[in-house]
């Protein structure tokens, strides 16, 4: 019995994945214009509400300055 319930369980498992109930909490949408306010404020779907502000700080894309002679800053 404990065996066909472990199947089950697992063949359930199976099927899951990363997923996000809205578009925005995903990071790799955070800079998508859909995103970004004014837009998501209306319909309150913007990353800084959606995500707790500590993995804000730590998902955030990191921009990199670029030198004259193409070295990264």
């Amino acid at each position: 019995m404990k065996t066909k319930i472990t199947l089950i369980a697992l063949l359930c498992l199976a099927g899951c994945s990363d997923r996000f109930r809205y578009e925005c909490q995903d990071p790799a949408n955070w800079n998508s214009a859909q995103c970004q306010k004014p837009v998501c404020e209306a319909s309150r779907t913007c990353p800084d509400l959606l995500v707790p502000p500590e993995k804000l700080a730590t998902q955030a894309p990191v921009e990199q300055k670029i030198d004259k002679k193409g070295d990264c800053k």
